[in-house]
């Protein structure tokens, strides 16, 4: 059955015209020729009424925007204004309070000059306290140094003798432990001595001509220095190799003492000749 399209570009045209796009398009076939111009008309207005749409949608956006733009200005500045006019009023009150003290420091004044010389006789009183205040606090800061080292000295000597006590029952790291927690200032041959134990197994002290008369240890542990009984030689030692470093020759005497400085950088000598 062959169908009539006429009738239907008619009332495609007659909807066109009254921007019924949708029923429009719905009446043209998209395949018959004679209806293809009017579709594509048809397909244009669309997009130009899509588009009107969009750029209507578009301006209410930035009409919202700035009407809310415009009640956020507004707002702001009521408060702002709000605010001003508060601090103006504060600072009216605070002028206010400013002035009603003044008059009280005013009447205050003619009182505290009566004060200012019993003040003054008060300064001179109170400059003598404070010089016997100060020579007090000297004083105490004197003791307080000396209980200080007393302490310090006191808690070294500990750590040095629990260190010894943890090497005697072969805790060798504790024993270590406890000697790198002493005070540097207050090491002494009994600090050496521990170090030397706790890194070597034995060491023997040789190369001299008679018994030893005196050995000491370095407070770092690295070195010790030994005199013989009836000789003037004094022989440094490295106890990490057991070997000597050194063989001093100072005295004309025998040698019946020997020492490390506290930095374990120099060697104290004594002999029977009296020279050190």
């Amino acid at each position: 059955m062959a169908i009539n399209f006429s009738p239907l570009i008619l009332y495609g045209k007659c909807a066109s015209e009254k921007k019924d796009y949708d029923l429009a398009l719905s009446l043209l076939s998209s395949t018959h020729p004679e209806h293809l111009s009017l579709r594509e008309k048809i397909n244009k207005a669309i997009d130009k009424r899509n588009a009107a749409h969009k750029l209507s949608q578009t301006f209410k956006q930035i009409a919202t925007i700035s009407i809310v733009m415009l009640f956020c200005i507004m707002s702001v500045s009521f408060f702002w204004i709000q605010n001003e006019r508060n601090k103006a009023v504060a600072e009216k009150e605070r002028a206010i309070k400013v002035e009603a003290i003044a008059l009280e420091e005013k009447s205050r004044s003619a009182i505290a000059e009566n004060r200012a010389l019993v003040e003054k006789e008060r300064a001179v009183l109170a400059e003598n306290i404070a010089i016997t205040e100060k020579e007090n606090a000297v004083k105490a800061e004197s003791l307080v140094q000396i209980e200080k080292e007393r302490a310090e000295r006191l808690n070294y000597f500990t750590h040095i003798a629990l260190a010894e006590t943890k090497f005697q029952q072969a805790e060798i790291k504790q024993g270590l432990q406890l000697l790198k927690e002493t005070q540097s200032e207050y090491r002494g041959w009994e600090y050496g001595r521990l170090l030397h134990l706790a890194n070597l197994d034995q060491l023997s002290i040789g190369g001299h001509s008679a018994g030893v008369e005196s050995l000491a240890f370095s407070p770092d542990g690295q070195w010790a220095t030994s005199a013989a009984a009836v000789s003037s030689e004094v022989k440094l030692w490295e106890l990490k190799t057991g070997k000597v470093i050194r063989t001093i020759n100072f005295h004309g005497a025998a040698v019946s003492c020997v020492d490390f400085s506290p930095d374990s950088d120099r060697i104290l000598t004594g002999s029977w000749e009296k020279k050190s």
